[in-house]
């Protein structure tokens, strides 16, 4: 066998120019989004200092400058000393030179650039600074600014000013514009992101269209084009023949774990800063539990406005949810409203579209008594009959009757055996759902145990039914919480 080498530093260049290539194509799309706020982009421009990889024009937003750095591999993680070491003999500090970009960049009316250094350098485990930088928005401020001058984050922010030779509030105001975002997955798996913006748009999106436009933006790059819009982008993909079928959006619902590709989704939302733990397995309640209605349902609406506003009707969703939140998707993407919906699971792609298998739904009644209003327990995966007993007890919620709705074959986690399984799943439970409640006129309390693409569907065939109280688990043993009221 022959031994394995390390890359030639060619191969790494060329494989960073991919990189970096891939990165523009992924946001020249945006500029075809017509619910987007991407109204330009710029390459290599002269005169943008340390952030000239690529430059991206917001109407929202101020411009984003990003410098974009590539690695072969992860046998060094991105610490907080990468900042204050020079790369090459001779040459300032990344840390110097984005703060002398900061301040070149700085409009006359004191308007601030955003600016973002993108690597698919993972972070170093247990780099105290690194550790402050924020999920959502990239940013070290401002966790940095609460840890006290005598931790090891402070001492490094305190390292930082007196590298650049300014007081800890300029340090701080800095580097309140400046985003790392480390991690951001191999070159492959920037390609499929670049995927789905290119199905988004309504471009063919196999590995040989995302190769052509990817030879397409170094072509450009390479004959001096500097700049893209609109309808640059458009003529490019005519010349290459890209045009496929119609266009499918993409919505990304982070709620209990970020994306490191939000920008590749048609939509999205970003939730995890709001709910309570640390880590995606443990996300369960809000910080503040009024936030399901108050907060994300309406930013859930206005990310699907968002979608609406591109004139696509069909949408993949995309993210780490819990089944309450699916359901809700689900339903906001509804059948009624025009929308077909499909979603990724373990059994291959759910699509409301697919065939409908027959699917065998046992119901069982069980007369509570405690008032006069309905609830229905979903059981497919799990039993959980009474756990939900259980919970209308302990809280007494005033049901007059509870449903079980399971599988006659038995509750297991294999108890939909295909998508074609699920969609059959989802319709016979929708129908269930009109039957039982169609003279009901109080509220109904639903729970669920069941794969996420069963709650999407089930969701997404939601009509005439009644004022819905949604709950989630509070994990094994944990009873229930309320979440989204329908």
């Amino acid at each position: 066998m022959t031994p394995a080498r390390r890359p030639a530093p060619s191969g790494a260049r060329l494989a960073g120019d991919d990189y970096q290539h891939a990165f523009t194509l992924l946001y020249a799309l945006k500029l075809l989004f017509s619910n987007g706020d991407v109204t330009k982009v710029e390459m290599e421009v002269d005169g943008a200092g340390n952030v000239d990889d690529l430059i991206v024009h917001r109407s929202n937003a101020p411009t984003l400058y990003n410098q974009i750095k590539f690695v072969t591999s992860q046998k060094q993680p991105l610490e907080h000393s990468w900042f204050t070491t020079p790369q090459k003999k001779g040459q300032k500090t990344p840390l110097w030179r984005f703060y002398d970009s900061y301040l070149r960049l700085t409009l006359p009316n004191g308007t601030r650039p955003e600016m973002a250094l993108q690597t698919n350098r993972w972070p170093a485990a247990g780099d105290a600074l690194l550790a402050c930088v924020g999920g959502a928005d990239g940013k070290l401020f401002p966790r940095l600014n609460l840890k006290t001058s005598g931790s090891r984050a402070g001492k490094i922010r305190h390292e930082w000013a007196e590298h650049l030779d300014i007081s800890k509030d300029e340090l701080l105001d800095f580097l309140e514009h400046l985003a790392i975002r480390a991690g951001r997955d191999a070159l492959d798996e920037l390609e499929d992101k670049c995927g789905l913006a290119m199905r988004a748009a309504g471009y063919r999106h196999n590995a040989a269209a995302l190769l052509a436009a990817v030879g397409a933006i170094r072509k450009l790059i390479e004959d001096g084009r500097r700049e893209l819009d609109a309808d640059a982008v458009r003529a490019m993909c005519a010349g290459l023949d890209l045009d496929a079928s119609p266009p499918r959006a993409s919505l990304l619902v982070q709620a209990i774990a970020s994306d490191p590709w939000p920008e590749a989704a048609t939509a999205s939302v970003d939730w995890v800063s709001l709910f309570d733990r640390e880590d995606a397995s443990s996300r369960r309640q809000l910080r503040d539990p009024d936030g399901w209605n108050e907060k994300l349902k309406p930013d859930l609406i206005e990310a699907i406005e968002q979608i609406r506003r591109s004139r696509t009707t069909d949408v993949h969703v995309l993210g780490a949810m819990r089944l309450s939140t699916g359901l809700l998707v689900g339903q906001q993407l509804c059948e009624v409203a025009g929308f077909s919906v499909s979603i990724n699971g373990r059994e291959g792609v759910w699509s409301s579209t697919s065939p409908r298998q027959e699917f065998a739904l046992a119901r069982e009644a069980i007369e509570v008594g405690t008032g006069d209003e309905m609830a229905v327990a979903i059981s497919i995966s799990q039993f959980i009959k009474e756990d939900v007993l259980a919970y209308i007890q302990e809280e007494q919620l005033p049901i007059a009757k509870l449903l079980i709705y399971s599988p006659v074959g038995g509750v297991s986690r294999d108890a939909i055996s295909t998508p074609e399984h699920g969609a059959g799943a989802a319709a016979a439970i929708s129908a269930a759902l009109r039957g039982d409640t169609r003279r009901h006129r109080g509220l109904l309390h639903l729970f669920i145990s069941s794969p996420l693409p069963l709650a999407v569907l089930v969701g997404h065939l939601w009509n005439r039914m009644p004022q819905t109280q949604l709950y989630e688990d509070r994990g094994a043993g944990g009873g229930y919480f309320p979440s989204f009221k329908l």
